[in-house]
Parts: structure tokens; sequence; C-alpha cells
């Protein structure tokens, strides 16, 4: 592979085009970025991921949409702590409610907090995955074609929601089976919780790899047909000061339930994944990581498997290995960048490449624009690992010498 330090005389960024994204899932920006930024309430996350253990299957994120949308209100407006179950977030609420400065109320299946940061109060939710996964579907799926309903649509999906939430909350997804039809409920089977995604655009996993092998070389204002480079201190700072501000949705959401659910059913656990800290980088042992940052600058990351170790998995256990994704580590939410990162340890863990490559939020093969995606933006991807870099810079984490690819 090419290793190029990338050098900046005279660097012309051209501006991030208004239609950086041809495909039907396009970026947030402009306003609605703002109004997205805005909703995050950065110091309520960090209070509460203080008191939040991740290793017990915890994760604190930001609101899965700026303002409360009409039916789900204003679960998907705050800023939320997801729970892997109930019992854990009966216990976690109880825990948080004795604390001074936290008020806590039970309702159902989650839990409101009432939090005094400084000299204000602010709300956050206590939800499962489970409620979690309902959440996104209703305001995605339901909420999102809501237009035009008439009264007896509305009742129908209603109880087609409800039945939803019963199925999710069960302890016994054993098969595909279990789950609610919408048809059996009068309601459009387009709105199924498990509404068969869309075909790949690019037929075959190895042409869709090819293509993204024919795009891979780097093309820039600093840099042109190179497959990598090593950025110098200027060019990191141009990174840094030029990051898009804009944010990128799940370009694979129809997929998302049949991802989860396989997952879940595989033996995947959410504890797997993690928040990026001074800490946890020191702890973290030589191989990739696949990484996602939402528009709050939280950044989390999870290990990619070796081929290997997923074969000695299933071979061990005589069933399939879960695989995670970009799209669980933010489940729901825009994001600023994602990517994959590599480690090596000499004698400590150090970064050594970082890639802005994820076939959830940048390359989705069931967009129709994917070709578009690859070959006519992913240059202009790269650039979102400005985000990355400014979040490594707050968490005091080096990236000297660090290889940059596309992915």
């Amino acid at each position: 592979m090419t290793r190029i330090r990338g050098l900046v005389v005279g660097l012309l960024l051209a501006a991030w085009p208004a239609s950086a994204a041809h495909a039907q899932i396009s970026p947030i920006q402009g306003e609605d970025y703002e109004h997205w930024h805005a909703a995050q309430d950065v110091e309520l996350q960090r209070f509460l991921m203080q008191r939040t253990p991740e290793d017990a299957g915890f994760f604190v994120t930001g609101p899965l949409h700026p303002v409360a949308t009409a039916e789900a209100g204003d679960m998907t407006a705050v800023v939320r702590i997801v729970c892997p179950d109930l019992e854990s977030l009966h216990a976690l609420a109880a825990a948080l409610d004795s604390e001074p400065s936290v008020s806590s109320r039970l309702e159902s299946d989650v839990a409101w907090l009432n939090v005094s940061v400084g000299e204000r109060e602010a709300a956050a939710m206590l939800l499962t995955v489970a409620r979690l996964r309902w959440l996104i579907w209703h305001s995605e799926i339901l909420e999102s074609r809501a237009e035009h309903r008439d009264e007896s649509a509305r009742k129908a999906q209603a109880a087609y929601a409800t039945a939803v939430a019963g199925y999710l909350n069960s302890t016994s997804l054993d098969e595909p089976s279990d789950a609610p039809v919408a048809a059996d409920y009068g309601v459009d089977p387009s709105l199924d919780f498990y509404a068969p995604p869309p075909d790949y655009v690019i037929q075959g996993y190895a042409n869709y790899k090819g293509f993204l092998r024919e795009h891979a070389d780097i093309s820039t204002d600093f840099a042109h047909g190179i497959l990598a480079f090593i950025p110098t201190d200027s060019l990191l700072g141009a990174f840094r000061a030029n990051a898009p501000q804009m944010a990128f949705p799940n370009k694979e959401q129809a997929a998302l339930q049949h991802e989860l659910r396989k997952f879940f059913d595989r033996g995947g656990n959410m504890r797997t994944m993690r928040t990026l800290t001074a800490e946890t980088f020191a702890s973290l042992q030589p191989g990739e990581y696949f990484w996602g940052m939402n528009v709050a600058g939280q950044i989390r990351f999870g290990r990619e498997l070796l081929r290997e170790e997923v074969e000695r998995i299933e071979a061990e256990t005589g069933r399939k290995a879960p695989r995670a994704n970009h799209a669980y580590l933010f489940p729901g939410e825009p994001l600023l960048t994602a990517g994959a990162f590599w480690i090596e340890a000499d004698p400590e863990p150090r970064l050594t490449e970082v890639t802005a490559g994820s076939g959830h939020y940048f390359y989705s093969n069931i967009q129709p624009t994917i070709r578009e995606d690859i070959a006519e933006h992913s240059n202009e991807y790269v650039w979102t690992l400005g985000h990355f870099f400014r979040g490594l810079d707050s968490l005091g984490i080096a990236y000297d010498d660090v290889l940059i690819r596309k992915y």
C-alpha cells in the first residue's frame, strides 16, 4: 500500500456540495443540522455517563430526533440511557433516584429522569433495547407515513404497534413466526416490523467490494491517485477546521430490525460495544475496530472479528457468530462520521490506521445511488474524519503518523 505524507501548499478546500448524497436518504445539513446539534445536551450526557456502567450493558446516547414526534412524543427528543433489559432499567432508575440531583418516575417499560445540571433542570429517559427497537420502527416507519391515514387506519396501526411492543418485550423470540404480521391487523405490509428490505443494487458481495476497490484511490486538493497517506500537522489542522457540518442517517434503516434480530438470536450483546475514552483506549488489544461518532461528539466502537475467530466461535458453539456493525453503536441516530481504526501495541496501544468506510452510513448497497456515493462522494467522506481527530484531541489520544484510507 502506498504511504505518502500529505503536503499542503496553498490548500484550497472545496466546499462540500449541497448535493453531497443523491440517495433517498440524504445527509442532514443547514438548519436541520443546527437543530440536531442544539438538541444534544452534551453536559447532561456526560453527567449520565459518569453514573452509568457501560460494562454492564448500559450506554448513554442522544435523541432520536431534535423535536418531539407526533405520537411517540418526548421519547424521541430527549437524551437516553439504553438498558439491556427491564430489570436492569428498574435497578438503575432506583440507583439514580438516590442521588440528590436526580429524581425518577417509572412508566411501564421506561423511566423518566429529572436531572439538576448546574443551575438548570434537564430531562432524560431510560429505556430498554427492546423499547428502543420499537421506537426506531415507530418513528421511522409508522409516523413517517401518518399523513394520509384515516381513523380506521390509525386504530389498526395502533393495535399493530401494541402487538409489536409485546413481541419485543417477550423473552422467547426464537422463531420468525413469533413476530406480529402487519397484514393480520389490516395494516399495509410495507409497515411490517420485518418488512423485506430493498434488494442489493450491486449484485454479489465480490462485485460490491470490487467497485469499492476501483475507487479506492484518493483524489482531493492535497493528493491525487494514491491509496493512503500520512497527513502533515497542517493537513490535520485542515481536517479539523473543515469537517463538514452535517450528519448522516443510517441508509440501511430498512434492514436494521432484521440485523438486530440476527445479532440477538446468535447471542449478541450490546455490552461488547463501548465509548472511547483515554481509559478504554489504553486497554485495547491489537486489531481492527469499527467506530462511529454521533452529533454530540461521542465515539463508540466495537471489535471487528477476524474470519479465523468467527470460524473458531462457530466451530465451538455450533451456531453462527453474532456480528455487530456501525448501526448498533448509536441505533437510530445520524452520525458525524464512521469507519474503522487499527491498533498496534509497541508496547502501548497505538492508533496506526483509520478510514471513513461504513456501508451503513456512506456506501449502502440498498440505496439506488450506491455507485455515485462510491465514485463521486468517497473523496468527500474522507473529510468527515476531521470530527474524529477533534474527538481524539479532546480525549488526549495521540494519532501521530496515522495512515488514512477511504475504506
